[in-house]
């Protein structure tokens, strides 16, 4: 939302669906005839592959934000399987990482609660609380 001489513009959309957002959002409509699980939704999306694709074809903003127009996501290939039963493998994986972002988040918490006891701490530090999430090779 934008302020402009005391009025308010803004880039919004209200569908019939009932869905509200301005026009940097997506929204994906589950076709009704067509039985699908979020979570295979969810393995795809947030896919290698996928983001692969939008870095190839979207426009790479400052900080490393994407802008994402309906003509850079269409042409993704989506998957067409016909019932439940082809998309078991995509949410067993998806349902896998789910777990063990779990239990890393349990780790980090327990870490974080540790050494606010540990140094008598009130609150940890922006760089404390990241300490978990650094990828050693």
């Amino acid at each position: 939302m934008k302020r402009a001489n005391k009025k308010v513009i803004t880039n919004a959309l209200v569908l019939a669906f009932g869905y509200y957002h301005n026009v940097q959002v997506y929204t994906l409509e589950k076709n009704k005839n067509v039985e699908y699980n979020n979570k295979f939704w969810l393995a795809i999306l947030d896919s290698s592959v996928f983001w692969y694709y939008l870095k190839q074809t979207g426009e790479v903003l400052r900080g490393g934000y994407f802008r994402l127009k309906t003509k850079y996501i269409e042409p993704f290939p989506l998957p067409k399987l016909k019932n439940i039963e082809g998309q078991i493998l995509f949410i067993e994986k998806v349902n896998l990482m789910l777990s063990k972002t779990e239990k890393i988040q349990l780790i980090d918490n327990k870490f974080q609660t540790y050494l606010q006891q540990k140094f008598q701490l009130e609150k940890l530090s922006k760089k404390t609380t990241k300490l978990a999430r650094i990828r050693f090779l």
